[in-house]
């Protein structure tokens, strides 16, 4: 794909991770204004025009051949979990500035582990998209 928002009624074709809120407790608490933008994506060329950030509705609204997931990616149009959008799961939470030791490390493990993906899907040429809920701190991290 070009990574370029399309209509969100486009068929999508990407292979999820399954996951249960219960791995990650805050994912509802960091539900807020910025998650519901829409279309919530934003093109980073001047790190690869290949890459593209956004928030949890931005699956459901693009076109990408790599979907890297913080949170689970919810729908445009109804706001229910759509996991069958994401092509890689990297759930973590942010506690945004309240981590523990652990949590802190957790993170940074994750971080990692997405911009790893990151690096190898622009360098195989695909378009990749990295979100979190809102799409400013864990997916901007990751990339």
């Amino acid at each position: 794909g070009s990574g370029r928002p399309v209509c969100p009624s486009r068929p999508r074709t990407a292979v999820a991770r399954r996951w249960t809120s219960s791995l990650c407790p805050m994912w509802d608490a960091n539900i807020g204004p910025g998650c519901a933008d829409s279309p919530g994506v934003s093109h980073l060329p001047r790190i690869s025009p290949l890459l593209w950030v956004g928030n949890e509705i931005a699956p459901s609204v693009g076109s990408f051949d790599v979907v890297v997931s913080t949170v689970p990616p919810r729908s445009c149009r109804t706001g229910a979990r759509q996991p069958e959008l994401t092509t890689h799961a990297i759930m973590f939470a942010d506690g945004q500035g309240s981590e523990t030791a652990a949590g802190v490390a957790f993170a940074k493990r994750c971080i990692l582990e997405g911009a790893e993906c990151v690096a190898a899907a622009v360098a195989a040429g695909k378009s990749v998209l990295v979100h979190c809920a809102w799409g400013q701190n864990r997916s901007c991290a990751i990339c």
